[in-house]
């Protein structure tokens, strides 16, 4: 409010995109689920000990979006009830575009011969 009043910064106000996504995919629904994941004990440590893909779908299974996002796909306005989890094709999409490369990465630093077994 200080640095507004100083400044003579008018409101800003966040308006996430929803052109051309289906609900599902939608920003608010994302974030849920990525601060629902961030909050996971250990989730490096999981990552990087997941010997195959079903450890890896095991940690990936239980992400959800909080309560409020099981009524709604945006701010203010009810939807049907369904529980926000991942599907199986968007766990596949996470574990090929950003696991797959964190844990080759990761070991060709630390273990040439498990960077080799990843690929």
């Amino acid at each position: 409010e200080f640095i507004r009043a100083k400044f003579n910064i008018s409101d800003l106000k966040f308006r996430p995109k929803f052109l051309r996504l289906r609900p599902p995919n939608f920003p608010t629904i994302r974030f849920s689920q990525l601060a629902n994941l961030y909050q996971q004990q250990n989730l490096f440590s999981k990552v990087m000990d997941a010997e195959n893909v079903d450890e890896l779908y095991d940690i990936f299974k239980s992400v959800k979006a909080s309560e409020y996002w099981d009524c709604h796909f945006n701010f203010g306005t009810l939807s049907k009830v369904q529980p926000k989890t991942l599907s199986k094709d968007f766990i596949d999409l996470l574990i090929l575009n950003s696991i797959l490369p964190l844990k080759y990465t990761y070991y060709k630093y630390h273990s040439e011969e498990i960077a080799d077994k990843i690929i």
